[in-house]
């Protein structure tokens, strides 16, 4: 009888097995989404705005997940020549650190960036399956939107715009390999 009852009990659980989805948190899930820019990543940008000449520069960028895939960390870190400052060389010239996570309360996935001069700036981004968005305004550029994608699982783009009377004009450009 005993045998029959625990035959019984693991016949009838046979057909519940959950999926790794049907398992996981809704934010857990949504973060899912997210997982192609976990990774090491390297490669080129520019940036170039009003006042400012264009510059051109080295980019590395790391991803990794935490928490149980619960959250993103970012750290970026640009380097080039600033010429106008007669600095040669790699000079790290912008340095940041992000934290990506949803939030299941509001429904919405945010960023918290911290840069080298100690601010920090929270964004609400859209994702969607081109990419990632998300709009803020800075005090000296005005209205900025980013845009960010990751095309055959190896190289992500990512572009910067200003609003600026009306219209969008963009002011920098990435663009990475994926090392590992």
């Amino acid at each position: 009888m005993r045998s029959l009852i625990v035959g019984l009990v693991l016949l009838g659980g046979a057909g519940t097995t959950l999926t790794a989805q049907e398992t996981m948190s809704l934010p857990q899930a949504k973060m899912q989404e997210l997982q192609s820019l976990v990774g090491v990543w390297d490669g080129v940008g520019w940036v170039e705005h009003e006042g400012f000449p264009r510059r051109d520069f080295m980019v590395a960028m790391e991803v990794q997940s935490k928490l149980g895939g619960l959250v993103l960390t970012q750290e970026l870190q640009g380097k080039g020549q600033l010429v106008e400052l007669e600095l040669f060389g790699d000079v790290v010239f912008h340095h940041s650190f992000g934290i990506i996570t949803y939030d299941a309360r509001d429904g919405h996935y945010r960023m918290a960036t911290i840069r080298e001069d100690g601010s920090i700036r929270v964004v609400e981004l859209q994702v969607s399956d081109e990419g990632i968005e998300y709009t803020y305004d800075d005090p000296e550029l005005g209205t900025v939107r980013n845009t960010l994608s990751v095309t055959d699982a190896r190289m992500l783009y990512a572009t910067g715009s200003i609003r600026h009377e009306g219209d969008w004009q963009q002011f920098y450009q990435l663009q990475l390999n994926r090392k590992k």
